[in-house]
């Protein structure tokens, strides 16, 4: 009688310890898949004073699962007077990626009336986004403004979505 319960008990157990073993590795697998090709949409609103000095505030973070096709590249022969350039760190302070945005507080715009023209609105608040492939490396962010002297620094912050 002995026999017969140990011979029921050990497949019993057996089939318990690998159903907890299936259920570990899976776990393990959907958080390994859970930081691989995801999105991190970053989106700011900026201000500007009576003073012309500009505000930039980090209103929202989203990280959705997918991956970007393309990664635009930063041309500093593009970058003009008033554009952001915004530079994406690591822990150590280096650059892993930098986006160039054109000035948001004055967009062209086009007009389609007679004939195509183009032109340049001055706007007190705008918004803007930028999005990256996530990286556990990226931990900070900075933007820039382009100026004729070179750039200076108008926002900076450390980021974890």
């Amino acid at each position: 009688m002995k026999n017969h319960i140990i011979l029921f008990l050990v497949p019993f157990l057996l089939c318990g310890s690998m159903n907890q073993l299936r259920s570990q590795v899976k776990k393990s697998f959907a958080n390994e898949t859970r930081t691989k090709d995801q999105i991190v949409y970053l989106f700011f609103k900026v201000n500007k004073n009576n003073s012309a000095s500009e505000k930039i505030t980090l209103e929202e973070i989203k990280r959705v699962d997918g991956k970007l096709k393309s990664k635009p590249e930063l041309e500093e022969n593009e970058v003009k007077k008033g554009d952001y350039i915004i530079t994406l760190k690591n822990a150590d302070g280096k650059s892993v990626e930098k986006y160039h945005i054109e000035n948001p507080l004055n967009p062209e715009l086009e007009n389609f009336a007679d004939h195509l023209s183009r032109h340049t609105v001055s706007l007190t608040q705008a918004e803007f986004s930028i999005r990256y492939s996530f990286s556990a490396d990226i931990t900070s962010i900075q933007i820039e403004k382009a100026s004729e002297k070179g750039t200076h620094l108008l926002f900076t912050q450390n980021i974890q979505p």
